[in-house]
């Protein structure tokens, strides 16, 4: 600690970053731009940029994002009229597929034909055929965007809330840009009016900043 109070006035008090940079961070989390781009564009390091990105995360759970988390697969995964697998299904079965690396490799690798393993977790829940598909999409976008935006393992013990986080991520994210569009050249259209778009939930996170939880300043 260098011994300075927060200050009240910023978009994260404690934050040794600027506004500006929490901004960019925020841009770079809601367009799914790698940890590495959005430490170039800020000129903070890359260990303040992944630790910000990885805080920002649990303000998708707040009630302020229920829309775009109502929008996406994972109301299929948990609720969406299926009470009944809601009270079977557990982000802690999801999250041992997610994290069992081997089994996913080795089938990304040609060396098994089914996604599925013998001991799949997913497999032992005799779930309907459409939630086994939808729940191992998921599973493998998580594990390829993750791995694209440069983010690996994390400290967190708790693998489910580690899974659901990342999946919430990528499922709030992904409806914005659904709704946003892409223009004839495939990039985002951030000025979209549309309600749920990308410019609508940067400045819903920015809104909503004061939930964040960081175990160290940034």
């Amino acid at each position: 600690c260098d011994g300075r109070m927060p200050r009240a006035d910023k978009l994260i008090p404690n934050a040794k970053i600027s506004d500006d940079a929490v901004r960019r961070v925020v841009q770079g989390f809601a367009r799914l731009e790698t940890v590495a781009d959005i430490a170039a564009a800020t000129g903070v390091s890359a260990k303040t940029v992944r630790k910000l990105v990885l805080a920002l995360r649990p303000v998708l759970l707040a009630e302020p994002f229920d829309a775009w988390r109502d929008a996406s697969t994972e109301r299929m995964l948990l609720d969406s009229g299926r009470e009944e697998i809601a009270r079977k299904v557990v982000f802690g079965y999801l999250a041992d597929s997610y994290f069992n690396r081997t089994c996913y490799m080795n089938h990304q690798q040609g060396r098994r034909a089914s996604r599925l393993c013998r001991a799949c977790s997913i497999r032992a829940l005799d779930l309907p055929p459409d939630f086994v598909e939808a729940a191992l999409y998921q599973i493998d976008l998580v594990h390829a965007v993750y791995a694209a935006l440069g983010i690996g393992a994390e400290r967190e013990a708790d693998q489910a809330r580690v899974f659901r986080l990342r999946l919430v991520h990528l499922q709030t994210v992904g409806t914005a840009h659904e709704a946003s569009g892409w223009d004839g050249e495939g990039a985002l259209k951030i000025e979209s009016a549309e309600r749920l778009g990308v410019g609508i939930l940067e400045q819903a996170i920015l809104a909503n900043i004061s939930r964040i939880e960081l175990r160290s300043g940034v």
